[in-house]
């Protein structure tokens, strides 16, 4: 069992190395960026990680694990599935803005690592997981029984790309409020409740 101090360490290393790589991206940042933000030396990043990928996994990893578990936390509450989307979109985005579009360029340029492995792997977990829990709702009838999970799925891609319109982002004045907007759009359409 790792002792506490090494965990702590361990810790410090990767929420540093998290930092600098939501900030400049993986590849402009050095081991000894890492280290000195870290406050400590190279020698000891060598004793807990065999190299920078092996330091990117273990941030990637704790990042991956965090979304899931928000994930998980907002789909066990008892509100709406409408309610639901919109605070997971909501959350998607926040998500991307805080890591920095260098840091999601740069792992998906990754090429042969295990790190863009473990980041592709994550993405198709949680799309089954969002698919699972689309064909429960609408088994629960939240969801058109008539139209296709795939063709939903499709169509809330379409949402993400509309959320980051400059245009629609003027409109609605932020983006949390864009993202409300454009889900009960997506899940009731222009119709006023309660008309036939």
């Amino acid at each position: 069992m790792k002792s506490i101090k090494k965990v702590q360490l361990r810790t410090k290393i990767e929420l540093s190395a998290r930092q600098l790589f939501q900030s400049h991206g993986i590849r402009k940042v050095s081991i000894d960026e890492i280290c000195s933000e870290a406050g400590t030396s190279k020698m000891t990043f060598y004793r807990n990680y065999s190299s920078k990928e092996t330091l990117i996994e273990a941030v990637l990893d704790s990042i991956l694990k965090e979304s899931k578990d928000q994930y998980q936390k907002i789909m066990s509450e008892t509100t709406s599935f409408p309610i639901k989307i919109e605070k997971i979109l909501v959350m998607q985005f926040q998500q991307s803005k805080s890591l920095g579009s260098l840091f999601i360029k740069d792992i998906q340029e990754l090429k042969n690592s295990t790190s863009l492995e473990v980041f592709t792997k994550y993405r198709e977990e949680i799309q089954q997981q969002i698919i699972e829990d689309f064909r429960n709702a609408q088994q629960e009838g939240w969801i058109n029984q008539d139209i296709s999970i795939d063709f939903i799925m499709y169509m809330l891609n379409d949402i993400k790309n509309k959320a980051e319109d400059a245009q629609l982002l003027k409109i609605e004045g932020n983006l949390p409020k864009l993202i409300v907007q454009l889900t009960r759009f997506f899940f009731y359409g222009i119709s006023a409740k309660g008309k036939e």
